[in-house]
């Protein structure tokens, strides 16, 4: 959430609770190491949150793109 409060120049007051977006639980577990104890060397996560997309890599690298954004 930093990361959107940072880039929106907002509070974390102002924002919707990550967790009704987004279940934290099952993103810790899309990158947690496999059944063998092996770590996830690729992989990405992507959704929508406070006008920004909110891209999360399997590295613990967060990308932030705005909803108006062409890319789509």
């Amino acid at each position: 959430m930093t990361a959107i409060t940072d880039a929106a120049d907002s509070s974390p007051d102002d924002l919707e609770p990550l967790y009704a977006i987004v279940d934290p639980d099952a993103l810790d577990r899309l990158f947690a190491p496999t059944t063998q104890g092996d770590t996830r060397s690729d992989g990405q996560v992507t959704f929508s949150y406070a006008g920004y997309h909110v891209t999360v890599t399997s590295d613990g690298m967060i990308e932030l793109d705005p909803l108006d954004d062409e890319r789509e």
